[in-house]
């Protein structure tokens, strides 16, 4: 999972991101920080539906807007 983080981390794959915290929830739970699951839940609720609600958004995530990037490689 730690490798998928970074990974998820350097190529800002959107769906990537939506697995990657979904898979965390298991490890909140089980280390007990209870508000980083909450969080988690929250964030995976409300952006599960995007592509429906907002497809402009969604698209823009898919095609990688996702964050600023201070260089310009992985």
């Amino acid at each position: 999972m730690a490798r998928t983080l970074i990974k998820r981390g350097r190529t800002w794959r959107w769906l990537m991101h939506l697995q990657v915290a979904f898979d965390c929830q298991s490890v909140f739970a089980a280390a007990g920080h209870f508000n980083y699951l909450r969080s988690a839940y929250t964030f995976l609720q409300q952006l599960s539906h995007l592509e429906e609600t907002n497809p402009d958004v969604f698209r823009q995530f898919v095609d990688g807007f996702l964050a600023d990037r201070s260089r310009n490689q992985f």
